[in-house]
């Protein structure tokens, strides 16, 4: 669905950026607290996902 060019047009849409969300949802849903932690940690420091 992330590669459907037809539901996210690259003109209107950053490639990277809709693929960082859909990792950070994914992510969001199978971490522990502690890993949730971990990444807005990370997210702090390379402002890249949450």
């Amino acid at each position: 669905m992330v590669f459907d060019s037809k539901i996210f047009p690259a003109t209107k849409f950053n490639f990277a950026s809709v693929y960082l969300e859909l990792m950070s949802y994914h992510l969001r849903a199978i971490v522990s607290e502690q890993g949730l932690k971990l990444i807005k940690d990370l997210d702090q420091k390379c402002n890249l996902l949450i």
